[in-house]
């Protein structure tokens, strides 16, 4: 008969190392993921940010086109027209300049952000 004896392969003094080891692995993962997850939320913000901005730059220029329609149909039109749908706004203001022509001032606004278009339409 064979006698078998098993051998500890670490000795007394590593026994707690890969244990260790482990654990800082398992630390410096998890401060990755924080980090890389923190930067992708500072991301997406500017983004949806940009997004408003740039609809409610566009939502303007809708009102600036509304007041160009309205004065091509009457040209003695001045007045304020107020238009909203879906969360997308604009006011545009139109008011005699005095030098033969219509100052055109136009706001959009998406959600809480806003953005404020002049113009002056020559008739």
């Amino acid at each position: 008969m064979v006698n078998r004896t098993r051998k500890n392969r670490s000795t007394p003094e590593r026994r707690g190392a890969t244990l260790l080891i482990a654990l800082f692995v398992l630390a410096t993962v998890s401060s990755l993921v924080v980090n890389i997850l923190s930067t992708q939320t500072i991301e997406w913000s500017a983004v949806r940010n940009t997004l408003a901005h740039e609809q409610a730059l566009y939502m303007a220029s809708a009102g600036v086109h509304r007041a160009a329609a309205e004065l091509e149909a009457n040209s003695a039109w001045v007045g304020t027209v107020d238009v909203s749908a879906f969360g997308f706004s604009y006011s545009v203001t139109a008011v005699d300049n005095g030098l033969g022509g219509v100052s055109v001032t136009s706001t959009g606004t998406v959600s809480a952000t806003s953005r404020a278009l002049e113009a002056t339409i020559e008739l």
